[in-house]
């Protein structure tokens, strides 16, 4: 979705460069740091207790954060593309229309491509092409928030966050007959934001909170958590089961604990200053 700027009278911290976990060495910590023995966080992040003003000062904070995995280890990059399309480029234009600036989750298949467009407010869809483009069938004008390849199935979490609007849909596209299309949808509790897979669940990260999504293409909430307006865009899950969310200034891991999970903040530096 695109996001709007609002000019506030507050500094608020920003870093540069790739940082990652180490299993050796336990984080800094800050006053009014809580600690806890679950997997490490990026070297250097100092876990804390977010209050209702540094999580607002956060909001128009200028680093968000990419997560990624090297050696089983969390790896915090300052993200320096908002929103950025994911999948690989289709070699053809695609039609024009209102969602067409939107950025793009694109997804190979055996016979083409799966590509989902998110333009915010603007609008949004989801299409399948061949190979070269010169056959098109739409699936859907949701907005696409991701696609996932499932392996023969692809998940398209779909929806929205803007003004009082705020929801959202995993649709799974399979080919049927020889043609594309949706045999199964579930609804989810907010807009999707992010996501990561552990095993054979995929966990998405909406604006309400954590919701499963199994094998059997059922959601359920497993943990509510409020993170609208940090603008979550990248998860990854850790060999222990644990889960990872970068977003905008801060970095949130989700611990398992029985059916559902604890939550624990990380930060690099203060919100505010």
């Amino acid at each position: 979705m695109y996001r709007c700027c609002v000019l506030v009278l507050v500094a608020c911290g920003s870093t540069a460069g790739p940082v990652e976990s180490t299993d050796n060495q336990a984080p800094p910590q800050a006053p009014g740091a809580v600690t806890h023995t679950a997997s490490p966080p990026p070297a250097g992040w100092v876990e804390v207790q977010p209050t209702e003003a540094s999580l607002r000062c956060a909001n128009h904070a200028n680093d968000e954060w990419e997560l990624s995995l090297a050696d089983g280890r969390v790896v915090a990059t300052p993200q320096t593309n908002r929103e950025p399309s994911r999948g690989p480029t289709v070699p053809f234009a695609l039609p024009q229309g209102a969602a067409a600036p939107g950025r793009k989750s694109v997804v190979a298949v055996d016979d083409g491509f799966l590509v989902g467009t998110d333009a915010g407010e603007w609008g949004g869809s989801l299409l399948w092409a061949s190979q070269d483009g010169k056959q098109m069938t739409e699936l859907g004008t949701e907005n696409v928030a991701m696609l996932i390849d499932l392996g023969g199935v692809v998940l398209s979490l779909e929806g929205l966050a803007h003004l009082s609007l705020d929801e959202g849909k995993a649709r799974w596209i399979a080919k049927q007959g020889g043609v594309w299309k949706a045999v199964a949808a579930a609804t989810l509790d907010g807009a999707p934001q992010a996501m990561t897979r552990v095993g054979d669940a995929t966990y998405v990260l909406t604006t309400k909170g954590l919701t499963r999504l199994d094998k059997t293409r059922r959601a359920t909430v497993v943990r509510p958590l409020t993170l609208f307006g940090l603008y979550p865009d990248s998860g990854v899950a850790d060999a222990a089961g644990t889960l990872w969310f970068g977003m905008r200034h801060y970095v949130v891991q989700l611990v398992p604990t029985g059916d559902t999970f604890t939550p624990h903040w990380f930060e690099l530096s203060p919100a505010c200053t």
